[in-house]
């Protein structure tokens, strides 16, 4: 049996519009890890095509499925890339009409109706944690057994649509092989962005799941149960990077590094014992941070923490179910720098209710912080998202998956009181005045003289000026 997996392939501009150029491209892990587990299997013809890496047209997609010839393709979508994998799957059935295609990630485990309904070409849907499904249905397809009752995805049946019941997350982490990068084209084509990687940098994922209930976000993947590989498991990992691609630098792709503390701290012990000689970085609450962590984290290698502020309100911030205060941001962004890590914030604009007044105050908090990044992401309403349910009674929202992207050109979500433009030219100056401060400037002479830093930076800013000069004249 011959498997093909394909990440759809979308254009870097239209995810991140105007900041392309400081974008990522990260390696498709949740692929790597279904090759992984198939090959653990005795699955072993297997392909993997990345086309947000190769930047491949649709036409060349469709060449390579032709030439490979699979009998399944698995196609992994975000919301924003569905409409891509939504062509994708029509060229495997223009290319053969007997191949069984397959759908995964996050935007399918949100909504799986409605998902099988706007793609006609769509065989079987998997959503939730997608190796054991996918694993079990080439299983049942090997052996010719139906595989209609297989916990964990949709299908079609009798005219209608059905969707089977969930399959249990998995338990134990440490039972998945490591995912096989070596079936991408070349790891070292991929990068983060400018403040979130360092040279030869490529991502890990430690963990699984989130307990917190952010009103915003789509945890329908991994699920509301935190699962972590061991210490020893992720320590291996990363001896398995150092030594089979000369890795200089791990992003901990994790929605919380820090949610076990001693398990973070068991982590960052082996690193020292082992002798790796890399740097990292991670993300997590500023509730999850104190003094001796990050004293431990740095001698491990941790050179930068992504933390998620999203709001300088306290209200907005109860709105969004986040369970943070602004005097624990103020402290822990403190705490991180006093011992010499580098600190980068997000924050969330044009949240459904928030006032003008309430945006401007979140950009005076993120100013007063010694922070050495930031992003700023006007809302989305991703699917299936309690926040999302509220959005339609403060502003319009879209129906056009295509513009639910992490800095899109065309807003999913406008309140009431506001134009597109108006939000768009928030964002855009905000960026300016953050990053050009000369204050800012000054802290942070590496951004003057790192050439990719320098080289990025120069093409955001010139798009940023340019986007506002064009929308100065309508």
């Amino acid at each position: 049996m011959k498997i093909l997996l394909i990440n759809p392939p979308i254009k870097t501009e239209e995810v991140y519009g105007e900041y392309y150029s400081a974008a990522p491209c990260l390696p498709p892990l949740g692929l790597c890890y279904l090759a992984a587990v198939l090959q653990k299997n005795g699955y072993n013809k297997i392909k993997i095509i990345d086309g947000v890496l190769e930047n491949s047209s649709m036409d060349n997609i469709y060449k390579k499925i032709k030439r490979y010839k699979p009998d399944v393709v698995g196609i992994t979508s975000t919301t924003t890339s569905f409409y891509y994998a939504r062509q994708t799957i029509a060229l495997c059935k223009r290319a053969n009409k007997k191949i069984l295609t397959v759908l995964g990630g996050a935007h399918i485990t949100a909504l799986p109706k409605r998902t099988m309904e706007e793609c006609l070409e769509l065989d079987v849907g998997v959503y939730g944690e997608g190796e054991m499904t996918f694993l079990e249905l080439i299983n049942r397809l090997s052996q010719r057994k139906n595989f209609t009752d297989i916990r964990g995805i949709v299908r079609r049946g009798k005219g209608k649509i059905i969707i089977n019941p969930p399959r249990k997350p998995i338990r134990n982490l440490d039972s998945l092989p490591f995912p096989t990068r070596q079936l991408l084209k070349n790891l070292h084509l991929y990068h983060h962005t400018p403040f979130r990687g360092r040279r030869f940098t490529t991502s890990m994922i430690a963990s699984r799941g989130c307990p917190f209930n952010c009103s915003f976000c789509d945890q329908a993947v991994f699920g509301r149960n935190w699962r972590g590989h061991s210490a020893n498991y992720v320590v291996e990992e990363i001896r398995h990077l150092k030594k089979n691609y000369g890795v200089d630098f791990i992003s901990f792709e994790d929605d919380n590094f820090l949610i076990s503390r001693q398990r973070a701290i068991q982590i960052c012990q082996g690193i020292i014992d082992s002798g790796l000689k890399l740097e990292w970085g991670c993300s997590a609450r500023v509730d999850n941070i104190d003094k001796e962590l990050l004293l431990q984290m740095k001698k491990a290698g941790c050179v930068n923490i992504f933390i998620g502020i999203e709001s300088g309100s306290p209200r907005v911030l109860k709105l969004l179910n986040k369970k943070t205060k602004l005097k624990e941001v103020v402290k822990a962004v403190g705490l991180i720098k006093k011992v010499g890590i580098n600190v980068y914030g997000s924050v969330i604009l044009a949240i459904p209710s928030e006032t003008r007044k309430e945006m401007e105050k979140t950009i005076s908090f993120i100013f007063s912080l010694p922070l050495d990044g930031v992003s700023l992401f006007l809302y989305t309403p991703y699917p299936n998202t309690k926040l999302a349910k509220l959005a339609p009674r403060y502003g319009r929202v879209s129906d056009d998956w295509q513009e639910y992207s992490a800095h899109p050109q065309s807003l999913p979500f406008v309140p009431h009181g506001f134009t597109q433009n108006e939000l768009l030219n928030f964002q855009r100056r905000a960026y300016l005045s953050f990053y050009l401060r000369p204050s800012f400037l000054y802290k942070h002479p590496r951004l003057i003289f790192n050439p990719r830093i320098l080289d990025s930076g120069f093409r955001v800013l010139k798009n940023l000026i340019l986007g506002e000069l064009s929308r100065g004249k309508r």
